[in-house]
């Protein structure tokens, strides 16, 4: 009979075979071009590291994820934004998720010493190849749920074995570690109460008997963990908290306004939604928009199940209360519009984990006096090559940016956002003319990033007064002006003037061109736009104001700037 240490090593060395063999596709996908192109974007224009900018900006924003760009920066710095590389580490959170979820299991199994050799394996094969893990594995920036997990899991795990062990450090190390889930993703803190009610009300399964003295230093260390996070999140966004202000307004960054049954309802329905997601996730779809009202009834169950756990308070019912904590952030996010889509596959990755651990025991539980273990080996096969053969699938598909829209687009047809991404996808592979086919047939109002792909095809074909009206159209509905959007206002109308017939026209058209390099200069304080400004104020024959513009030009460059000498010998021949 094999003993137990070596039956554990092979079993891990199993899984990672396993979990490798199935995301190896996902080290050949692109950059999404959802946040992806973005983000790296971002990284290549940085130089230095500045932990203290990191952790402490003191700016305003909705996200405070600093080991997550810690990480972003590290691929930076150590390979250079190697698409390969940033999949390959996703990969590896994952894989790390999986060991920890055997752990956790392995961790349950030995304190209730029940004569089980596979569980812990199979239960770690369940969520390694979960298919609801594709999208945070696959897609670059859904890095923060993985490594939010490895933190969380870490930190579930030492707790258990603080408790079962009577060890003082590994608590302290497991607060340490939620503290850093935190400083990964904000939903972190959400497995904090399952983890103080532990402290409070222990399981009346639990057989190790903890002490009052160890379950009152857990509470105290896990406490502080959150108070830190949060301490350090008021810090670090002390210019404006935007999850914050916008629950506290009960208004949605589209500004609709929401009430206590709203956040009721649309809790309930969201809750039903993940519920069943957890469990049959199909259909997979990265641009979930809508779901079921009748989901509404599912989560009425889900609270109900939640009131049982509390008032059974096993082992397994605070690991099912675990997942519905760490899902329930994600039950507002429909009312607060601060998200790409309202609902995520994503979301419920973290929580996935004590779930399916906890199914898994309550089967064990239920069935092994009652089925032959034959019958249970067959049904785990099944299962465990069904899932296998999904995420394989599913792994295969986030491999190409339009193979992933396409497939977002025929299940959310209504999506405008999933069919702009498409054709950008569409054009990175050439086919133009279809990219524009479904641009201009894109219903997405003036508000979303489709609106301005329009216009770039009116541009391109040429159709300068048409691009010049929908700008035009898309300012007054409200859009906020950024760089991109001035910038193509400016060409257009640089177009307009090389078309312009009469004087009137080109000098009206010269007085926007100034506007938005004015715009332009406040946004970016570059001095570059005073060589510009310059530039279009002598073709207006306004000679005086060109020469200060001029000056201010090559007064305010670093003199190894393309139009330093340029500008300087334009401020003086004027």
């Amino acid at each position: 009979m094999q003993n137990p240490a070596a039956r554990t090593r092979n079993q891990s060395l199993i899984i990672i075979i396993i979990l490798l063999s199935s995301y190896y596709p996902s080290l050949f996908a692109p950059f999404n071009s959802v946040d992806d192109v973005k983000m790296v974007n971002q990284l290549i224009n940085v130089d230095t590291i500045s932990l203290k900018d990191l952790f402490f900006s003191g700016g305003g924003g909705q996200y405070y994820r600093p080991l997550l760009f810690l990480t972003f920066l590290f691929d930076k710095f150590a390979w250079g934004v190697q698409e390969s590389f940033m999949h390959l580490e996703n990969v590896l959170f994952h894989l790390v998720n999986t060991l920890l979820v055997f752990c956790l299991a392995r961790q349950f199994v030995k304190a209730w010493r029940w004569d089980t050799q596979y569980l812990p394996f199979v239960v770690a094969l369940l969520f390694g190849l979960h298919p609801i893990a594709t999208e945070p594995v696959n897609w670059v920036s859904g890095r923060t749920d993985l490594l939010a997990g490895v933190f969380v899991l870490s930190a579930i795990l030492l707790f258990t074995r603080s408790i079962h062990q009577a060890s003082f450090w590994r608590g302290a190390a497991g607060a340490f570690l939620l503290l850093c889930g935190c400083l990964s993703k904000e939903t972190a803190l959400f497995v904090l109460p399952v983890l103080l009610l532990w402290c409070l009300v222990p399981p009346r399964d639990c057989a190790c008997g903890a002490s009052v003295r160890l379950r009152a230093f857990l509470l105290v260390s896990y406490l502080a963990s959150g108070f830190a996070y949060l301490s350090m999140r008021w810090h670090a966004l002390n210019g404006g908290d935007k999850i914050v202000s916008t629950m506290a307004s009960g208004t949605s960054s589209s500004g609709a306004a929401f009430g206590m049954w709203d956040m009721i309802r649309v809790g309930l329905k969201t809750s039903g939604f993940y519920c069943k997601k957890l469990i049959v996730p199909f259909p997979l779809n990265f641009g979930i928009i809508e779901i079921s009202p009748h989901y509404i009834w599912l989560g009425l169950l889900v609270c109900v199940g939640v009131c049982y756990c509390l008032y059974a308070r096993t082992t397994v019912s605070y690991l099912f209360i675990a997942a519905f904590c760490l899902v329930s952030p994600a039950f507002v996010l429909p009312l607060l519009k601060i998200t790409w889509t309202p609902v995520a596959e994503r979301y419920a990755y973290i929580a996935s984990a004590p779930l399916l651990v906890a199914l898994s025991f309550l089967f064990i539980r239920g069935l092994q006096s009652r089925l032959p273990p034959q019958a249970i080996t067959l049904f785990v096969t099944i299962l465990l090559s069904c899932v296998g053969f999904v995420t394989i699938e599913r792994n295969i598909v986030w491999q190409d940016n339009v193979s992933l829209f396409e497939d977002t687009v025929k299940k959310s047809p209504s999506f405008s956002a999933a069919k702009n991404e498409l054709a950008i996808a569409l054009v990175d592979r050439g086919k133009t003319d279809e990219a524009n086919k479904i641009l201009l047939a894109n219903s997405g109002d003036d508000t979303q990033p489709s609106s301005i792909n329009k216009i770039k095809v009116a541009v391109n074909n040429g159709r300068f007064e048409e691009a010049y009206r929908m700008m035009r159209e898309r300012k007054a509905s409200g859009v906020k002006e950024g760089k991109d959007s001035l910038d193509l206002m400016y060409l257009i109308n640089e177009q307009r003037f090389k078309t312009s017939k009469n004087e009137s026209q080109s000098r009206k058209i010269h007085m926007e061109l100034l506007a938005i390099l004015e715009k332009l200069h406040s946004l970016s304080g570059d001095p570059v736009y005073f060589y510009r400004i310059g530039k279009v104020q002598l073709r207006q024959g306004n000679r005086l104001a060109a020469k200060q513009s001029f000056e201010s030009a090559w007064r305010n460059s670093a003199p190894d700037c393309y139009y330093h000498d340029a500008a300087k010998k334009l401020a003086e021949r004027l």
